[in-house]
């Protein structure tokens, strides 16, 4: 695959943010799915368009009013901080925002994304249509791939502004995450909230968490029993996914450095300033409204044999990450 990085510098009063903007040479791939689960995929009603340049340069899309924006949202990568900003009117008022959590809701806003791309409707909007994907029954990477292909061929035989991007994290960080959101807060698909020890933390550790939710989506991760797991093919696939519908792949720990200031930039049209992203960008936990019985792990509390346990069942995630974020931010 031709992988093509443009560094664009946005420059603000006082905030200066590197881009890198990937546009990508399509090839043909099949999708792979947990045929155990194949009755809710969805597929597009249009065939797949190939083009040799269907993400749009990020040099051409100053703004994306009257457009799309798309975000896979991965578990536990910081997607609530950007979900709680940009669906706030009063702080973005050019931007509808729309939470997509189930497979009907899904196929309730496919015609909305098409209406938008196609240019139809008498009275045309000037606001970005920014849509969530996130958990639950909805279309995993490989499943949702092919219609996001589509969606940019549209848009850019329309000229109409489309961006997709998710977020990747840090495995070790997105293990502490996981198990205190889900096992120390408590979530009834895992059973009762347990005490923050390295002993449950070691007993409860997901094999390459993220590579998982790519393929085959959340579901898995509530079946503990069946110890799923992806294979190289298949983080290879999510790989090559990503590289050909994502316009970007943020990495969580640089989420108000980059990614942030990007969307912003997107949806007014300006580069924001240090000082407007500090005064409206807030920073949202939301550990912070589960009901915190248990003290959270943290970090800094892992001893060597956890630390080991982490690197030795997220090798294809710490692979996902460094192939998708890290070598894409180097490549000139």
């Amino acid at each position: 695959m031709r992988l093509r990085s443009i560094f664009v510098i946005l420059v603000g009063t006082s905030l200066v943010t590197f881009l890198v903007l990937v546009s990508s040479t399509f090839g043909d791939w099949a999708a792979v799915t947990d045929t155990t689960d194949s009755s809710h995929v969805v597929t597009s009603n249009k065939p797949v368009v190939k083009s040799n340049r269907l993400s749009q340069s990020r040099n051409e899309i100053q703004t994306t009013a009257g457009g799309v924006i798309f975000f896979f949202h991965v578990i536990k990568t910081g997607g609530t901080t950007i979900r709680d900003n940009f669906r706030n009117s009063s702080k973005f008022p050019s931007v509808q925002y729309v939470l997509v959590n189930t497979l009907q809701e899904f196929r309730g806003v496919q015609p909305k994304i098409e209406e938008r791309l196609l240019r139809l409707g008498a009275n045309m909007t000037t606001k970005t249509l920014f849509v969530e994907l996130h958990g639950r029954n909805t279309p995993n990477l490989l499943e949702l791939a092919p219609i996001l292909q589509n969606w940019k061929v549209q848009a850019q035989a329309n000229q109409v502004p489309f961006f997709s991007f998710t977020l990747l994290r840090d495995p070790v960080d997105f293990a502490v995450s996981f198990f205190n959101f889900f096992h120390v807060f408590g979530d009834k698909r895992f059973g009762r909230a347990m005490p923050a020890t390295l002993e449950n933390l070691q007993k409860t550790l997901q094999w390459n968490p993220q590579c998982i939710y790519l393929v085959r989506g959340e579901r898995p991760y509530f079946r503990p029993s069946h110890y799923y797991n992806v294979t190289h093919q298949d983080c290879h696939e999510a790989a090559e996914s990503l590289d050909n519908v994502m316009d970007w792949v943020g990495d969580t720990q640089q989420l108000s450095t980059e990614t942030l200031p990007l969307l912003v930039k997107l949806v007014t049209g300006t580069a924001p300033s240090t000082e407007f992203m500090d005064r409206h960008i807030a920073s949202f936990n939301v550990a912070a409204t589960r009901n915190q019985r248990n003290k959270p792990m943290s970090r800094q509390l892992l001893d060597a044999a956890t630390l080991d346990m982490i690197h030795t069942k997220t090798q294809l995630d710490q692979w996902l990450l460094h192939h998708s974020i890290r070598r894409l931010n180097t490549e000139g």
